[in-house]
């Protein structure tokens, strides 16, 4: 069974390294640590390509249960992108929008556990 409270703590830790990398200045670490699908440990675990519908689906995901969109659409992730592109390509920038994804993430409510 998939330990999601697990995986979420995965996913908060790895933005809140993100976060204080770009607050640094880090860039180099930044670049290390990644900030797309294959460093998301939610997309490890539950983004998969539909040759059905010919693009990623996260099924399963508590992100898209959340906001019922695949791929983390409606949420501060496409602006997080933005910014630490910015900042690893061209350099100081606001770093807001990374802050925003990591309360998303830390506030993003998870389904009940079921009972085995």
């Amino acid at each position: 069974m998939i330990d999601l409270e697990k995986l979420k703590a995965e996913v908060c830790c790895h933005w809140t390294k993100l976060y204080w990398l770009a607050q640094c200045g880090d860039i180099d670490g930044i670049r290390l640590e990644g900030w797309h699908a294959p460093q998301c440990a939610f997309c490890r675990e539950f983004l998969r390509f539909s040759t059905l519908i010919g693009e990623r689906v996260c099924h399963g995901c508590p992100v898209k249960k959340h906001t019922g969109q695949h791929g983390c659409r409606d949420t501060p992730y496409a602006e997080a992108d933005k910014a630490l592109s910015r900042l690893t390509c061209v350099g100081p920038t606001d770093l807001t929008p990374v802050w925003r994804e990591l309360v998303f993430l830390q506030e993003l409510p998870l389904p009940p556990k079921k009972e085995d």
